[in-house]
């Protein structure tokens, strides 16, 4: 009789068992999927050095903070450090280029007013 006390149930009636106990949620994968997608962008618009610079800036901050936390999604935060470097390296490349040719063609234009001056 003892045995039946200590158990939760009533004569005829399955065992009652408690409900899983569920993990605490983990932050996702979020900051790192960000990041990648934020350097793409970057990279596909370095000719827009003004949207590239920040985006792969950004990237760059939240792949950084993912890898520093240990947060999940390390492959996407490493991929977005990558890509948001190599996006920055890109977007500077051609604004250096384009200001080459611009200084170039002001001087040509310079040279050929000088002529009929």
């Amino acid at each position: 009789m003892s045995e039946d006390m200590n158990n939760n149930t009533t004569p005829g009636q399955p065992p009652v068992t408690p409900p899983p106990v569920t993990p605490p949620p983990q932050g996702g994968k979020g900051k790192a999927i960000a990041a990648m997608v934020l350097g793409i962008c970057a990279a596909a618009l370095y000719c827009f050095w003004f949207v590239a610079i920040p985006a792969a800036i950004v990237g760059l901050v939240l792949a950084a903070l993912v890898l520093k936390n240990k947060e999940p999604g390390r492959g996407f935060a490493i991929a977005g450090l990558v890509i948001s470097i190599a996006a920055i390296v890109w977007a500077i490349l051609f604004l250096a280029i384009f200001a080459a040719i611009i200084n170039e063609a002001n001087q040509a234009v310079d040279n050929i007013w000088g002529l009929y001056a």
